[in-house]
């Protein structure tokens, strides 16, 4: 593993904010927001999500730390060649299917999915923040993450925890924050950021998995080859 707590919290932090840019919870929240009109769905989805990513987290750090003894192994830097390429794979792969969506109904595809959600009830919209921290790109990125922590140092893996966690929702609360002053020039700004993400997300998420992709994979092999001499 990587040497230094502050590297570790860096990487932990940065792997954070990788996921807190994806942008399908962000469009979500917003139309939940927006459709159901109570602060209370967001809460719930906000809740949920970050429940998902700390167990995540949490369950990587100690498995990994129970399969592979820290003292005997650095994993980091394997697990991150490993994941930046599965991200790599995964923006190539969002890319070329939104493409082939775009071309057969001659214009960007949306998603079913927002309907549904701005008549969601609170279990509903709990069960929807939980499902996306379980997303394959935030699997990858959540145990990427874990490397960096020693799952047997309960009290770092549980600020660790707390801390990817909370800059990991941080995209899908500041909305719900927004939305509870109910005021309508909050709800216009909520409005113009959903209609920007479904216009533009597509391509931000593409070049975010592909940007970060590439700066894991460059992580990992330097990790490898730092490890090995």
């Amino acid at each position: 593993m990587v040497t230094g707590p502050w590297l570790d919290i860096a990487a932990v932090t940065g792997y954070g904010l990788v996921a807190a840019f994806t942008t399908m919870p962000i469009v979500s929240i917003i139309a939940i927001l927006l459709g159901t009109r109570r602060v209370s769905r967001g809460v719930w989805f906000t809740v949920a999500y970050a429940v998902g990513l700390a167990g995540l987290f949490l369950a990587a750090a100690v498995g990994l730390t129970a399969a592979f003894d820290p003292t005997r192994f650095h994993i980091s830097g394997p697990v991150e060649v490993f994941a930046g390429l599965v991200l790599i794979g995964f923006g190539l792969f969002w890319h070329l299917r939104q493409r082939r969506k775009a071309r057969r109904t001659g214009e960007p595809p949306r998603s079913r999915l927002l309907e549904l959600l701005t008549r969601i009830g609170p279990a509903g919209a709990a069960i929807a923040g939980l499902q996306f921290a379980f997303h394959p790109e935030n699997l990858v990125l959540t145990v990427a993450a874990s490397t960096h922590v020693r799952g047997d140092d309960w009290l770092l893996v549980g600020l660790m925890t707390a801390w990817y966690a909370v800059v990991g929702v941080s995209t899908v609360a500041v909305p719900t924050i927004i939305f509870a002053k109910a005021s309508e020039r909050a709800q216009r700004r909520l409005e113009r950021i959903r209609d920007w993400v479904l216009g533009h997300g597509t391509q931000f998420t593409v070049v975010v998995l592909l940007a970060v992709g590439l700066l894991v994979l460059g992580f990992g092999i330097y990790h490898t080859i730092a490890d090995r001499s």
